[in-house]
């Protein structure tokens, strides 16, 4: 008895969001009303519901409605450093890399270094976006990179460890590629001399 019962709620839950969606498709539909059904294209997963018999038709399409996880921020807007690297990261997830190669561009080819007087200029860089994830993890695209054999365009990931204020970057989203350090405020020191 119990059992019978539950399954009448269910039942009845699944009538209701399938009348709720069957509704607002209806409102919502600028087809003739001569077609007996309507047909909504969209890039999200359905599941097919059964109606009771008796009704107009067999069953209803329920859309579910999916989203990549969210982006936060949080500790990653800033510049963050290491001997002869910076990243910085905007609010919306944007960043740059500028890194030493240590390759003189004078007598090694490109992607190199350059000197001007005792200025060095960086001549390793990598632009991408972080778009998902929250503190301690994110995860993003390169979508630039001087040097594609060490930053291939792609997948990218940052770890935050807060106890340290070091935050690792690495191409990929495995560990066999070599992940970048940098520093942020609380750990001065602690990247390289």
């Amino acid at each position: 008895m119990v059992r019978r019962r539950v399954v009448l709620v269910v039942a009845a839950a699944v009538l209701l969001v399938v009348a709720a969606c069957s509704s607002s498709s209806k409102s919502a539909s600028t087809t003739s009303s001569s077609t007996s059904s309507t047909t909504t294209s969209t890039s999200a997963p359905s599941t097919s519901v059964a109606t009771p018999s008796g009704s107009s038709s067999s069953s209803t399409t329920v859309h579910v409605a999916t989203t990549s996880p969210a982006f936060v921020a949080g500790p990653l807007t800033t510049s963050w450093e290491g001997h002869g690297r910076v990243i910085t990261v905007q609010a919306n997830g944007a960043f740059t890399i500028s890194y030493r190669l240590y390759n003189d561009c004078s007598t090694d080819p490109a992607p190199c270094d350059s000197f001007k007087g005792n200025e060095i200029y960086p001549g390793g860089s990598v632009t991408g976006v972080f778009d998902a994830g929250h503190s301690p993890r994110w995860t993003g695209r390169i979508t630039k990179a001087a040097d594609t054999a060490a930053w291939p365009v792609g997948p990218v990931s940052a770890d935050y460890d807060a106890g340290t204020g070091i935050l690792s970057v690495q191409p990929g989203l495995t560990a066999s590629s070599e992940a970048m350090t940098f520093c942020g405020p609380s750990a001065p020191g602690a990247c390289g001399a």
